[in-house]
């Protein structure tokens, strides 16, 4: 699960990967009924203009299994732990609904997240993220969300509908939030 970032801006002081499983230091296990190998991949980093450190973390949920959904993000709970009390920044493709699904409310609800969709000061149209390269439709079935939690501000999100002449540079419309480092 890659994470891009402006190098200018932000130093890289360490990462690590994990795979969504029983066993999430052995790569590539799966154990939860998923046909799909899936994974964690986060980042720490400074930022160069005033020193202050956030976490990145990007995850990739699978598509058909429900209780591997709900063990991913309860995995990534657990793991979440490691950061202590730093920003984080979670991304994804959690392959189910924001708001509604058991793996959001482990990791909101009941976890220490807050999703930037509900936080943000100024939020865009609702469009379904899963488009399945068709045209954006109306509708609160966002299943790629961004998360965060500790000193950081949701300013703004939307659904990006970007395309040209009908096509999509993805299946999926990406979720853009502005966010903020605060004291």
């Amino acid at each position: 699960m890659a994470i891009f970032y402006a190098d200018e801006r932000l130093e890289l002081l360490e990462y690590d990967h994990y795979w969504l499983s029983d066993t999430p230091d052995v790569v590539g296990s799966k154990t939860w009924g998923n046909g799909v190998v899936r994974m964690t991949t986060w980042a720490r980093f400074r930022e160069r203009e005033s020193g202050e450190q956030l976490v990145l973390v990007n995850t990739h949920f699978d598509h058909q299994v429900e209780e591997a959904r709900v063990k991913s993000a309860e995995l990534m709970a657990e793991r979440d732990k490691r950061f202590g009390r730093r920003r984080v920044v979670m991304t994804g493709d959690f392959n189910c609904a924001s708001g509604t699904s058991a793996a959001w409310k482990a990791l909101v609800t009941d976890g220490p997240y807050q999703d930037s969709w509900f936080s943000a000061a100024e939020r865009g149209e609702s469009i379904d993220t899963f488009h399945g390269w068709k045209a954006p439709r109306a509708g609160d079935r966002r299943i790629d969300w961004i998360l965060h939690r500790g000193a950081l501000e949701a300013i703004s999100s939307k659904v990006c509908t970007y395309g040209r002449d009908e096509r999509w540079p993805s299946d999926h419309f990406p979720v853009l939030s502005e966010l903020r480092l605060v004291d």
